[in-house]
């Protein structure tokens, strides 16, 4: 990444970076959606997951040693919130922090893919900073998406999954 991309990179992150949550250990985003779909969850401050995976990825590529900590405990949270119980959601995400699985509408099974591939991701580029414990927790918690994709046996026409 040259230095203009990766000034504005580090720029976007400390601005992300004031939403972190330490209670939770994730960021959390306004969330206005009337007609949200899955969620029961309609308007508020939510620590959504997707963003939670990305924002994890971008703050270690930006290379800087402070951010490690904070990457670190939003990847704990992201395997926290995976449903790790054998049944129809196993390996699944819900949307946000704030609702369970059981309290939506209805889960989406594209959680699994979305937050699924951040987290390999994140091992495949980034095990030397993890640390053995935790790379063993995302490293598992990336098989549960797997079970959870080759269950849901979506073909390669499905445009949602990339």
């Amino acid at each position: 990444m040259d230095k203009r991309l990766l000034d504005n990179h580090l720029r976007l992150l400390d601005e992300m970076k004031v939403r972190f949550d330490e209670n939770v250990g994730l960021i959390y985003e306004d969330f206005d959606n009337p007609n949200a779909y899955h969620t029961k969850l309609r308007k508020g401050k939510y620590h959504r997951f997707t963003t939670n995976s990305d924002f994890a990825i971008a703050l270690l590529d930006g290379g800087r040693e402070e951010d490690i900590p904070m990457a670190k405990s939003i990847l704990k949270a992201m395997v926290s919130g995976q449903c790790k119980e054998k049944g129809n959601t196993f390996g699944l995400w819900p949307y946000f922090y704030e609702e369970t699985l059981e309290e939506m509408d209805m889960p989406d099974w594209n959680m699994a893919d979305f937050n699924g591939i951040s987290l390999l991701q994140t091992i495949i580029d980034y095990s030397d900073v993890l640390g053995e414990e935790l790379y063993s927790e995302i490293r598992e918690a990336c098989i549960r998406a797997c079970d959870s994709i080759m269950r849901r046996d979506v073909t390669i026409v499905y445009t949602n999954v990339t």
